[in-house]
């Protein structure tokens, strides 16, 4: 089963391509599942350099440049329905501000072994959140009532059991959402009265989160806005 890494970029002090780097070089080190990364810019007008000589023709990916500022619930719409159309199985949906170890290996293998339509599934980090956060990983593998936004599994067919008529993973238009930056864990947490889902903390995979929040408000998020949206599609370069 192929696996389709989500990533929105933060656009923050820090300068983009460095922390993208970081991820993507403990990314190629460690997964060893078939996989291709959907890269989502939706905060800025820049097509940045991400990464060195290390990393070419080691990662396939596609770059999305939306300047539809969305926030990391647009980001992760974009990613997860062209992962779908590319005929993923697995979706990993995070943010950039993640570094990889081996353990996640394990939390793909589990999702695959358990494939279903009714689950998401997140790791253990040292900034996971809610009821998330340990300084290692765990033994157990138990449900759970909400789960943090930084790191999200699921399988194709919860997406199909899920998805809005325009075709989005998460819907943008439910109650309570901020109308910008956030709001992917209150759109999962309505989910599981909408469509029965549950949710599994998987101790075994334990993620390294730097957790950054300084997002930078490069325009005024509008419903409506036209999208322009321009793909780079390729190896890492």
């Amino acid at each position: 089963m192929k696996v389709g890494f989500v990533v929105n970029i933060h656009i923050s002090a820090m300068r983009p391509q460095d922390c993208l780097q970081e991820y993507l070089e403990s990314l190629k080190k460690c997964i060893k599942h078939d996989f291709h990364v959907y890269i989502i810019d939706n905060g800025s007008d820049t097509e940045y350099e991400f990464v060195d000589d290390t990393l070419k023709n080691k990662i396939t990916y596609t770059y999305i440049n939306d300047q539809w500022n969305s926030g990391v619930t647009g980001a992760w719409n974009i990613g997860t329905k062209m992962a779908i159309e590319d005929n993923c199985k697995i979706i990993i949906g995070y943010a950039d501000d993640l570094i990889w170890n081996n353990s996640i290996n394990h939390f793909i293998s589990y999702i695959k072994e358990n494939y279903n339509d009714d689950t998401v599934y997140g790791p253990v980090s040292n900034q996971g959140g809610n009821n998330q956060t340990f300084p290692e990983y765990q033994s157990w593998i138990k449900p759970t009532g909400q789960l943090h936004g930084f790191l999200w599994g699921f399988t194709d067919q919860l997406y199909h059991k899920v998805k809005q008529p325009n075709g989005d993973f998460l819907d943008m238009n439910t109650a309570g959402l901020d109308g910008k930056w956030g709001g992917q864990e209150i759109i999962l947490e309505s989910y599981k009265a909408r469509y029965g889902i549950n949710f599994i903390i998987y101790g075994p995979a334990w993620i390294y989160h730097k957790k950054f929040t300084a997002w930078k408000e490069a325009r005024e998020y509008e419903k409506g806005t036209e999208h322009h949206v321009q793909l780079y599609k390729g190896k890492i370069k």
